[in-house]
């Protein structure tokens, strides 16, 4: 993990195209192939003056965009997978743009693996849902309600893999 950090911010530094960022670091891992891990990642540059969001994805969640025009949520990704795995892969890059009031939510799949006592997922159904029903609370309050909703939801299963999530609202 180390490693794919190192690799993807140096990537980034250099101000790289996200998919050649995530590219670079498929190449790189594979060369060091030690270890025979893998890993997910999701690159973006926002513009914060136009709400512009470029991005690519190695194999990562789909994000959840909430649209606060029509308050509607959609799943957006990049063609991707996993980096580490292939050594000829591709990696696309995609944009949306994020409005005023719009959210992006991007979590890894502790998230919406998380299993309840009947072994039912939490799912991203209920993580679009969620977001959606809570859309004027702030970044942090919407982070705060989706970790409670998971961890009530899975109660002693609690988090069986790593949950990460950030949560990006535009306010102006």
């Amino acid at each position: 993990m180390a490693l794919t950090v190192t690799v993807l911010r140096f990537g980034m530094s250099l101000g790289l195209p996200p998919a050649e960022v995530v590219d670079r670091a498929n190449q790189l891992i594979l060369a060091d192939q030690r270890s025979r891990m893998f890993a997910t990642a999701f690159v973006g540059y926002l513009n914060l003056h136009n709400g512009e969001l470029w991005f690519a994805s190695g194999g990562h969640n789909p994000a959840v965009h909430y649209h606060a025009h029509n308050q509607t949520t959609e799943l957006v990704s990049a063609p991707g997978v996993a980096i580490g795995l292939f050594k000829d892969a591709q990696f696309d890059a995609s944009s949306l743009q994020l409005d005023p009031g719009d959210i992006l939510v991007l979590y890894t799949d502790g998230i919406t693996e998380a299993i309840d006592a009947d072994e039912d997922e939490f799912g991203e159904t209920r993580l679009q849902d969620l977001i959606a029903s809570h859309a004027d609370a702030s970044a942090e309050e919407i982070t705060r309600l989706v970790l409670e909703a998971v961890t009530s939801f899975s109660g002693d299963s609690n988090f069986a893999d790593d949950a990460t999530m950030v949560v990006i609202k535009r306010t102006f």
